[in-house]
């Protein structure tokens, strides 16, 4: 009766925007022991299998229940948020020791740094569980919306078992983790001086929940709800320029006529909020006019104008 065993391969699943790393030999899955021992060189028979580290040192032991196609299977697995296994993923070793779900996953992490490195993320104000919350968010282009819609399309199913996030919701989260790991490690505070308004403090609540594990804007007066609101609104807006969409406020437009029997005209009109020089009307929406076009960056986004 022969001692030999097939060897595990690292599997990855995520669950609550958190990768866990296990092992399956394609029978069974892998022990604890596997999962400190089975990475890098074998101390006892010098064998090794390519990988830089174990997951261990980027994560914490936790449990698995996994819905297997013919079976449940309760695991022990590694979990690590994003900036964790963005580093532990960083290094790929050949092929033949890689799942498609780990490959997956690295293609997921890789994605998210080559965003955060382009500074391609922006703060916003989200509700979670009818809290606030201060998150990063990437800055989405054509391109990387082309890109996420592909992960989305070759995900292996392992890859998201008992979870129904996208790509993007993963995405996201990886990119609020590493963004506040940045923060905390070069030790980041806002400079907002000492003034004790309820902007001032709004922004500082913004500010520190950007830059901790504790994501939640504690709410203070109504004064300071009301700044907050204002807060979130002005990032909002600030995402949509980022990514290209037109960020406009309505004016209207007296006209005074040189014949005191002629009508008095009141236009209804359109002004890019940081450009003045840049406008359109309602008529020039309707009809589509290059003017129109031009303030909305783009045919694509003329629907924005009619509904600003």
């Amino acid at each position: 009766m022969s001692r030999e065993r097939r060897r595990p391969v690292a599997q990855a699943t995520w669950r609550a925007g958190q990768m866990h790393v296990w092992g399956w030999d394609g029978e069974s899955s892998a022990s604890s022991a596997w999962l400190f021992g089975g990475f890098g060189q074998n101390r006892w028979t010098g064998a090794a299998n390519g990988w830089h580290d174990t997951p261990a040192s980027y994560g914490e032991v936790a449990r698995l229940d996994l819905d297997l196609p013919h079976r449940r299977v309760l695991t022990s697995c590694i979990r690590l948020a994003g900036a964790g296994a963005a580093a532990w993923l960083s290094e790929l070793p050949g092929r033949e020791h890689v799942s498609p779900s780990i490959r997956w996953s690295a293609g997921l992490t890789g994605f998210a740094v080559a965003l955060v490195s382009a500074g391609r993320v922006t703060p916003v104000l989200v509700d979670e569980a009818g809290v606030t919350a201060a998150r990063w968010r990437p800055v989405h282009d054509d391109s990387s919306r082309r890109h996420l819609a592909a992960l989305d399309r070759c995900a292996p199913p392992v890859c998201r078992i008992g979870s129904t996030a996208t790509a993007a919701d993963l995405l996201d989260v990886v990119v609020d983790d590493l963004v506040r790991s940045m923060l905390q490690r070069s030790g980041w505070r806002p400079e907002l001086g000492r003034r004790r308004t309820a902007h001032v403090q709004a922004l500082r609540a913004v500010f520190v929940a950007l830059a901790r594990r504790d994501a939640l804007v504690r709410s203070g007066s109504d004064e300071f709800d009301a700044a907050l609101g204002l807060v979130r609104t002005s990032l909002d807006r600030h995402l949509r320029r980022r990514e290209g969409e037109p960020v406009v406020r309505p004016r209207l437009r007296l006209a005074i006529p040189r014949d005191a029997h002629d009508p008095w005209v009141v236009a209804l009109e359109l002004v890019d909020e940081l450009d003045a020089a840049r406008w359109c009307t309602a008529d020039d929406v309707w009809s589509a006019s290059p003017r129109a076009v031009d303030l909305a960056g783009g045919s694509e986004h003329l629907d924005r104008l009619a509904t600003a």
